[in-house]
C-alpha cells in the first residue's frame, strides 16, 4: 500500500499487549521509526494516509468487510435469540 504521513502529534505510550504495530515503513518515520499503523481488534488507526487513486482496491474491502461483519452480527443476534427460547 502506498500512502503519505502527516505528523502533528505523536505517539507518548501504548500497551503491546493491546494493540500492535501492523506496517512497516520504507520511507517516513510512522510511530517507532520502523513502523506504523496500530491495529486492535478490527481497527487500525495510523499516521499513514492513502490516496484514493493510488489505492483503489480499499473501497471494495471496505465494502466487504462491511458486509461480513453485518452478516456476522446478524447470525449472532440470531443465535441469540435462539438460546433465549430454549433457555426460559
Amino acid at each position: 500500500m502506498h500512502g503519505h504521513e502527516f505528523h502533528y502529534s505523536r505517539v507518548l505510550w501504548f500497551k503491546e499487549n493491546h494493540a500492535y504495530l501492523a506496517c512497516r515503513v520504507q520511507r517516513g518515520i510512522g510511530i517507532d521509526g520502523q513502523m506504523d499503523g496500530f491495529c486492535y481488534n478490527n481497527i487500525l488507526g495510523m499516521f499513514s494516509h492513502i490516496h484514493v487513486a493510488g489505492c483503489p482496491e480499499w473501497a471494495d474491502g471496505l465494502a466487504k468487510s462491511a458486509v461480513t461483519y453485518r452478516l456476522r452480527e446478524k447470525i449472532l443476534r440470531g443465535l441469540s435469540e435462539k438460546l433465549r427460547e430454549v433457555r426460559p
